[in-house]
């Protein structure tokens, strides 16, 4: 009895993933795995399908990482390439999309999955991060939501995006001024001595990108 609900709902997983990729690829995104990703105007964005434990619940995932932009990691320079969802600086989450039987589509043309509702929703969002200009609009407080780190590193890493954002801007005096907010923005651990952490090759490569720049 389970093995047959584990085939039917591990066959309802691959239609639907095979249905959002025919709807994916004539724009350009790879498939590898559940993920869907995109190199385009200096970003990467990505679309990653996770199965809910229980029911037949997808939740849809989404990221944007800036092209060339640093991980927020102590004591190395990781610039990824083959970069997950994970590695993602913004990332959100679409609600659950709910798949019963009678929904499977075996022709993408048809209506009874709502891919294309999804699909405006996430290209929405894509609209407003991939987009250097609206990020050095937008103030931390509108960001922070979205900033895929723990809240220590939140004011780091918004003023590292800022200053990269204004870098890719050729606004090179703006980003000398983040760029020394973002060097000044000390971090510590929540601990009781409040040790402090270091970014070094982060704050290296950064200051020589800016200064080369100047």
């Amino acid at each position: 009895m389970n093995m047959t609900k584990n085939k039917s709902r591990s066959k309802k997983d691959r239609d639907f993933i095979t249905n959002l990729h025919a709807t994916l690829k004539p724009l350009g995104f790879k498939k590898k795995r559940h993920t869907f990703f995109k190199a385009e105007n200096g970003f990467y964005k990505l679309i990653n399908i996770q199965k809910s434990q229980f029911g037949d619940d997808f939740y849809i995932n989404i990221g944007v990482h800036p092209i060339g932009l640093p991980q927020l990691i102590t004591n190395q320079l990781q610039i990824k390439e083959n970069i997950s969802i994970f590695d993602c600086i913004l990332q959100t989450r679409i609600e659950p999309m709910h798949i019963k039987q009678n929904q499977l589509l075996h022709n993408v043309s048809h209506e009874t999955i709502e891919i294309p509702n999804y699909l405006s929703t996430i290209f929405d969002w894509f609209q407003t991060w991939v987009s250097y200009e609206n990020l050095v609009e937008t103030n931390m407080h509108s960001i922070t939501p979205i900033l895929a780190v723990v809240p220590i590193l939140e004011e780091k890493a918004f003023l590292l995006l800022t200053c990269f954002s204004f870098y890719k801007l050729k606004q090179y005096e703006q980003a000398t001024r983040y760029l020394q907010q973002y060097l000044h923005c000390a971090v510590h651990l929540n601990t009781e001595e409040k040790e402090p952490i270091f970014f070094h090759e982060v704050d290296m490569y950064m200051k020589k990108l800016v200064k080369s720049a100047m």
